[in-house]
């Protein structure tokens, strides 16, 4: 189904937990995820949308006496003023209805020219409803003379310019006004005696024996109540499955002739019921749901999803945990998140080469966009490393919870070993996934054979665009991360791992340290990293090793400052009671 796009952005300011800045969100699809904590302010996005939309993105709305809003919906701390917002349009759609009635095509390239000066990287213009005027994203002297000239030229006025905004702004006057209704995370099936329904399912007995038993006569009188149906049988693909009111008003299901009370089907089908009531009977509309995945396995969530972008005619608006939901192909994501005591909101990419970025590393956008704080080693051997150092320093921090460890081995950042030469595609791979999320660490070997040996170019630059997003870029003292375990450590390991284990080959900064002699002299060059790793890792950690300590300690406070965590001492593991 051809995507329609009643709300094509929105920004705000001075609303509940935003503060002062505007917080872009755009440009919004048919399907708009919104990610991030609880208590982030996903919910007062929604409530927003839902709420105040028709009022706020009206040309009638002129002060908060035409508002409904509560005391609540105004930031406590700066309680003063109330909320501010923006709309966007397409630059280029805007430029078809602004040039529309223009004949000149000189004007018409000019106006086009200013039009682009208000653009937006992602092609958007905004116009801010409070202030009543476009926002300058650009300088206007990003048009050429040729177009000022010709602007200024058409209107004989003391500021032309003034004339030709408000012109681009009387044609964003007609881009909003579709209704919108809000779909609660707490869903009902219920029956009202006044015969009323609400969003949340109350009522919805009698509004489904409504479109069962409809009091009209005449052809397709039954439309919408197949239509449930056949979102019912698609959602779930159980072909006979059918949803019916009793003359007791109670809602049953039947599959294959058997007939059973909906509470006898537990939660899954009822949210069900309600999410299509809700989505399937209306149509050019917006609708906001809180947590569509509660109590739905994960191949419902996807089949609902597709159904309703398929299927329907509807914008969605929807908060959401699941990690399911987020890879949602076409679908607009917004990691919402709290940062110096507001809510601030961030587009995350959806462009195909950053997906194929994750997908080479077999991970989902969602691992990504959930993640607290993200640590990326090359492989398994240096993950165990990293939670054994962790947990000798700050046995507080949990892996899933506070951190999340990933690995960079195989195409992304191959070009940071040694031997291979530099490469602008692993930069630009760290790019996107910086753009993905923000709170990354890097540990990487430096493969330094000798001391005056410099680090090669693409690790500067990686540690270089880590820099830039107050990332975190840890690149081994020595060789690799093998040199932090102590040479008594590694010869113990060697030698429980390989009975044959004589001595170490060489165990220096800056040599390899797993080859070994084996005890009838021959070299052993191939050891397993990982069976060593976890020898070593089941031994009381060693931190006084090269810069390793001080490394461990950047990584703690990283963490804790990712997570939002007041600063405070690590906790060693046999500091806890």
């Amino acid at each position: 189904m051809t995507e329609r796009i009643y709300l094509p952005g929105l920004a705000l300011a001075h609303y509940k937990g935003f503060g002062p800045d505007l917080q872009f969100m755009g440009p919004f699809k048919a399907i708009n995820f919104f990610v991030g904590t609880n208590n982030s302010g996903k919910s007062s996005i929604l409530e927003f949308i839902s709420n105040h939309s028709n009022t706020f993105l009206s040309q009638s709305m002129e002060r908060r006496e035409a508002t409904d809003l509560k005391d609540l919906d105004f930031n406590v701390k700066i309680h003063k003023r109330g909320p501010e917002v923006a709309l966007c349009e397409n630059a280029n759609e805007l430029r078809d209805k602004s040039t529309y009635t223009l004949s000149a095509s000189d004007i018409q390239n000019a106006l086009s020219d200013l039009i682009g000066s208000y653009s937006d990287k992602q092609g958007l213009v905004w116009y801010n409803k409070n202030e009543r005027d476009l926002i300058s994203h650009y300088a206007l002297c990003e048009i050429s003379e040729k177009s000022l000239n010709l602007l200024h030229d058409y209107y004989r006025t003391p500021q032309p310019m003034e004339v030709w905004k408000q012109h681009i702004i009387d044609n964003t006057q007609d881009w909003y006004g579709a209704k919108c209704i809000s779909i609660p995370s707490l869903r009902e099936t219920t029956y009202t005696n006044d015969n009323t329904h609400s969003s949340n399912g109350q009522g919805f007995i009698n509004r489904i024996s409504e479109i069962q038993n409809p009091a009209d006569y005449g052809v397709n009188v039954h439309a919408q109540y197949n239509k449930l149906n056949d979102f019912l049988r698609k959602v779930t693909e159980e072909e006979s499955i059918k949803i019916e009111v009793s003359h007791k008003h109670e809602l049953s299901v039947i599959i294959e002739d058997k007939k059973l009370p909906i509470a006898s089907l537990g939660m899954g089908l009822q949210q069900l019921i309600v999410i299509g009531v809700n989505c399937v009977l209306n149509d050019g509309i917006l609708i906001c749901i809180e947590e569509p995945e509660l109590h739905l396995h994960p191949t419902l969530q996807r089949r609902l999803i597709h159904y309703l972008h398929e299927e329907t005619t509807n914008q969605y608006f929807i908060a959401t945990h699941s990690a399911t939901l987020i890879d949602t192909p076409n679908a607009a994501i917004f990691q919402v998140y709290q940062a110096e005591g507001f809510t601030r909101v961030s587009a995350a990419p959806s462009s195909d080469e950053r997906w194929s970025t994750l997908q080479n590393l077999g991970y989902r956008q969602s691992d990504l966009i959930q993640s607290n704080c993200i640590v990326w080693v090359e492989g398994p051997s240096d993950r165990l490393y990293v939670n054994h150092w962790l947990h000798k320093k700050d046995s507080t921090l949990r892996e899933g919870i506070d951190y999340a460890i990933m690995f960079y081995g195989g195409r992304l950042l191959a070009h940071l070993s040694a031997d291979a030469p530099d490469s602008k595609q692993d930069i630009e791979a760290l790019i996107a996934l910086r753009n993905i999320n923000q709170n990354l660490a890097f540990l990487i070997d430096s493969d330094k054979d000798t001391p005056d040996k410099p680090i090669n170019s693409t690790k500067e630059r990686v540690r270089s665009e880590l820099k830039k997003c107050a990332g975190l870029c840890w690149i081994t003292q020595g060789r690799e991360i093998e040199n932090y375990v102590s040479a008594t450590s590694m010869q113990e390991a060697l030698s429980t791992c390989y009975p044959k284990f004589k001595q170490q080959i060489s165990n220096g900064q800056y040599d390899h340290t797993l080859p070994f002699l084996r005890t009838d002299d021959k070299e052993q060059d191939v050891v397993d990293k990982m069976k060593v790793a976890q020898n070593i890792c089941s031994r009381e950690a060693e931190l006084d090793v090269l810069d390793l300590e001080a490394r461990i300690d950047e990584l703690v406070t990283f963490i804790h400052r990712c997570n939002g965590h007041r600063a405070t001492a690590p906790r060693p593991a046999d500091s806890i009671p």
